[in-house]
């Protein structure tokens, strides 16, 4: 790994650790982390990525029909860098945070980019509940041993 990419990965790790140890009861899609969490934990972690200085990453989201119903789920991604906090909700993974250039688990996903991962283009509510769950998000890594301190000045 080159020494961004490790960064990354450890950056990945304690963003992760901070969702599940901040209080975010207010977002129900956040509420049994990382069940169900993929879509907005993609867009808290870009946010936190970026304001990192590791710059943009895109929001990746695609489905699958997986024993009748259909599965959807989100992840980060910039070239062929797969960032993924919540893979783990998923029966078939065990690890809580993958950073990987190995596009086969989430290529049975069809999938698409649909924007760069961030939330300025959503609605005021959404706008709002993202932005206090980033802060609360925020606040506990700031806390934490070692912060990324570009993201906490």
């Amino acid at each position: 790994m080159t020494n961004e990419l490790t960064t990354i990965a450890r950056s990945g790790a304690e963003f992760r650790n901070a969702l599940e140890r901040s209080d975010l009861g207010f977002l129900p899609t956040l509420a049994d982390f990382p069940k169900g969490s993929c879509g907005d934990a993609s867009l808290l972690l870009g946010q936190f990525l970026r304001d990192s200085g590791f710059g943009d990453f895109d929001y990746v989201c695609g489905g699958q029909f997986d024993t009748g119903r259909m599965q959807t789920h989100a992840w980060l991604q910039r070239g062929g860098l797969i960032i993924d906090i919540t893979a783990d909700q998923f029966h078939d993974i065990d690890s809580p945070v993958l950073i990987t250039y190995d596009h086969m688990w989430h290529g049975r996903f069809v999938s698409e980019v649909k924007h760069v991962a961030g939330w300025d283009t959503y609605d005021d509510h959404t706008l709002s509940s993202l932005t206090r769950a980033y802060k609360t998000v925020l606040s506990t890594i700031c806390n934490i041993q070692q912060p990324i301190e570009a993201a906490c000045q």
